[in-house]
């Protein structure tokens, strides 16, 4: 399973209120969902953000712990961010991709809500396992799907006990969530 590529989008996603907007950077989400990434074999961690100003926020944190500071305090996170690769759009995202498998890949987004048509973990198993795939996380209140290019929509994470209809993880959470239920062998 080493064709697993992950993104993070800032844009276009939803605040609050439905609105579309760009969303800010989140330090903690750099380090803890390239530590998941990491922890569970994927081939790239993309950050992806439209404003150059974020980018460079992003830049800044992560020669923090890998040249800085801060590389001599956690080998463990400099060895997770050597994951992270920073774009401004998700196109960039799959450009790149493509470059290096030879081939366009299936693009799964995930959400906290239900999509009809959505699939199962034993579904996205059988996509990874023929193709390149890149599992997109949102931030803010969700991806606004009808602006993104995708193959799937992945089904949201159901807690327990059944029926518990609350759903409202960090994206980190998720991301650690959903690694962990693909690439684990049930």
């Amino acid at each position: 399973m080493n064709n697993i590529y992950v993104a993070i989008i800032h844009y276009p996603v939803y605040d609050i209120n439905r609105k579309i907007i760009v969303s800010s950077i989140v330090p903690y989400d750099i380090v803890d969902m390239s530590r998941a990434c990491r922890t569970f074999g994927v081939k790239k961690f993309f950050i992806v953000h439209p404003f150059k100003a974020q980018r460079e926020t992003v830049k800044r944190i992560i020669n923090f712990w890998t040249k800085e500071k801060g590389s001599f305090y956690n080998e463990d996170r400099k060895e997770a961010l050597k994951l992270v690769e920073i774009k401004r759009s998700l196109n960039d995202v799959l450009k790149k991709i493509e470059k290096v498998e030879n081939k366009k890949p299936k693009i799964i987004l995930t959400s906290a809500k239900k999509y009809d048509g959505a699939i199962d973990y034993k579904t996205i198993k059988e996509i990874i396992n023929e193709n390149p795939t890149l599992i997109v996380f949102g931030t803010g209140w969700g991806i606004v799907v009808n602006k993104i290019k995708y193959d799937y929509i992945l089904e949201p994470i159901y807690g327990f006990p059944e029926g518990n209809d609350y759903n409202h993880l960090t994206v980190r959470s998720a991301c650690s969530i959903i690694l962990d239920r693909i690439t684990r062998q049930y």
